[in-house]
């Protein structure tokens, strides 16, 4: 079977910054409905299992994020799935004392999956010693039903320099801020900034003739770390 990979491995590992046996970062390996094909059994369970999680990973440390690569790498293609990596550090014991909340809620209820308390106790808890959020940038098909490529690849230089910006305005360090590729564009990832002024951003694209490129602002979001799409389906 042959593939297209989306290999974000590299260029993720240069900006995991463990600091303490506190630290963690979440991965996800995610199964969604529009990278099946037509007659896949996933297809038929419902409504609610358009996204299924297939399993997820606490990484605690660089060897463990390189001990793991390529079982999450034999996970997605057998299960055509992509990886996701959360970019924004976790505490281990703040998400910890949130799963005892989970827990408690379940023994009032008895109620809540235990798998599931887990991965939202790590991946809904927001506060981290490094706040990191997502500019999601899509590249969309012009008229004519192809990829503008030099236009894509302009805009982009646009948006850098203008969280550049905004980071420098808040006294932030520019170096902080990184670029990891999607299936449909991008994200930058980068510490936060004054958020109101995020909208200018399109504005300015569609000022400049980018109007095939879209952004949008995702506070603590999973960015690309693998995809194996078949070419067969």
């Amino acid at each position: 079977m042959d593939y297209i990979e989306y290999n974000n491995f590299d260029n993720v590992r240069k900006h995991l910054d463990f600091q303490s046996t506190d630290d963690r970062y979440v991965i996800s390996i995610m199964c969604r409905s529009k990278d099946l094909p037509t007659n896949h059994p996933m297809l038929f369970l419902g409504s609610n299992q358009t996204q299924r999680v297939i399993k997820t990973y606490y990484i605690d440390s660089l060897d463990y994020f390189d001990l793991k690569k390529d079982a999450i790498k034999a996970l997605c293609k057998s299960n055509m799935a992509r990886a996701y990596i959360l970019p924004q550090v976790r505490s281990y014991q703040n998400c910890m004392i949130e799963l005892g909340k989970y827990v408690m809620d379940g023994i009032k209820t008895s109620q809540g999956n235990p798998n599931s308390m887990v991965q939202r106790a790590f991946a809904s808890y927001h506060s981290s010693r490094a706040p990191r959020w997502v500019v999601d940038v899509d590249f969309l098909p012009s008229p004519f039903g192809s990829f503008e490529v030099t236009e894509h690849l302009e805009s982009l230089v646009v948006i850098r320099e203008f969280l550049e910006e905004r980071l420098k305005e808040c006294g932030k360090d520019v170096n902080d801020l990184w670029f990891n590729d999607s299936i449909n564009g991008g994200h930058f990832i980068t510490p936060k900034f004054d958020r109101r002024k995020f909208p200018e951003l399109q504005k300015s694209l569609f000022d400049k003739g980018f109007t095939h490129v879209s952004v949008d602002l995702k506070p603590d979001n999973f960015t690309l770390l693998y995809f194996a799409k078949c070419v067969d389906n």
